[in-house]
């Protein structure tokens, strides 16, 4: 949704975050669609817009404070992971004992 400020400044901002945008002052602009779809976060995303999508979403973000952590903590809440995961297969062979000498 675009967002105009009373300076003048017009941005784009993700539809969840309009509301809190627009109760400081800013204003649609017209011909911005009501009813859009929100995005999803990125890394277009300022800080303290992702980390607004992280409260308002029940994400915590631990110790996170760089755009990058903060996009990886995001994302690891909601592929259901807590960001410490190693991929691959886990290895089910038995282990072998070496043979004293």
């Amino acid at each position: 949704m675009k967002l105009k400020h009373a300076q003048g400044r017009i941005v784009d901002v993700p539809e969840n975050l309009a509301e809190g945008y627009i109760a400081l002052g800013w204003e649609k602009v017209s011909g911005s669609p009501d009813t859009s779809e929100p995005t999803a976060p990125s890394k277009s995303w300022k800080v303290d817009a992702l980390k607004a999508y992280a409260t308002e979403h029940g994400i915590d973000l631990g110790a996170a404070s760089k755009k990058d952590d903060i996009l990886a903590a995001i994302e690891a809440h909601e592929t259901g992971g807590d960001g410490d995961e190693v991929s691959g297969s886990p290895d089910t062979s038995e282990p072998t004992i070496a043979e004293a000498e």
